[in-house]
């Protein structure tokens, strides 16, 4: 079956579903403005067709989400949340998902920032510890490269293919994994960068009326206070994210009008 011919089904398919729009799964991919979509999203829909996951606790949220009436009398419109592809096989109909992605160096650097500023992460005594003792270069480069952390390596591209994220190589037949599956499942696909117009384009497709457009989190930081060469080696590491972003180009957009 073509291409057009599975998205001319689908669409068929939702036409008997309790909501009018495309049962839709937002893949929140951390420090790229999903916060700032999930209050836009509060206001498009109504309490029994949104369901937003905890994302402190996304394992017990989702098994919390398995179980819920709204779900299983398939009322649910979006879910969002800290979850990786993959969700969709264990739901009861038919869900397309839509994500946002960002310049991984911008992403990392927010996440860094995000972490030294909230005393509740697990990761802010240590980290915090690190900047006071060697100043933000040399904590920065702790926290991407000597602790393994995937969320530092490549995680956009981790989250979309649906590979575990624990820490392991991030390749290239990953990356393929993950371009897969923006095509066969995704109906939007835009950039942190370009967020108004990702919101105006999800509007038109999920039928969203009058969305206001919500300032995202920017954390306050400088990426000037931040080696050049340190930048380059995060650019590096991330390369995979990088050409995640490059093969979306400004959105990838599947528009059913």
């Amino acid at each position: 079956m073509s291409s057009t011919s599975r998205k001319t089904a689908y669409y068929e398919e939702i036409i008997s579903m309790k909501h009018p729009r495309i049962p839709t799964l937002f893949l929140h991919v951390p420090k790229t403005g999903g916060i700032s979509l999930n209050r836009i999203m509060q206001e498009q829909y109504e309490r029994n067709e949104l369901y937003v996951l905890d994302n402190w606790r996304v394992r017990q949220s989702v098994q919390e989400l398995l179980k819920s009436n709204e779900l299983q009398q398939k009322s649910l419109a979006m879910i969002s949340g800290h979850f990786q592809f993959g969700l969709h096989e264990s739901l009861p109909y038919k869900f397309r998902y839509m994500t946002i992605l960002r310049d991984p160096v911008s992403r990392i650097l927010s996440l860094y920032f995000y972490i030294l500023r909230n005393k509740g992460h697990n990761q802010h005594d240590r980290l915090t510890e690190e900047q006071l003792r060697h100043g933000n270069n040399e904590a920065l480069r702790g926290f991407v490269f000597e602790n393994q952390s995937a969320a530092c390596s490549n995680a956009q591209v981790r989250q979309i293919s649906g590979t575990r994220f624990g820490y392991q190589e991030c390749t290239s037949d990953i990356l393929a994994l993950a371009k897969e599956n923006i095509e066969k499942h995704f109906i939007a696909v835009g950039k942190q960068e370009r967020y108004t117009t990702f919101v105006s384009n999800v509007s038109r497709i999920l039928k969203w009326k009058d969305a206001k457009i919500y300032p995202f989190n920017k954390g306050n930081y400088q990426s000037g206070n931040i080696e050049q060469s340190l930048l380059n080696e995060i650019r590096e590491l991330n390369r995979f994210d990088i050409e995640l972003c490059e093969f979306i180009g400004d959105g990838k957009f599947s528009f059913q009008d």
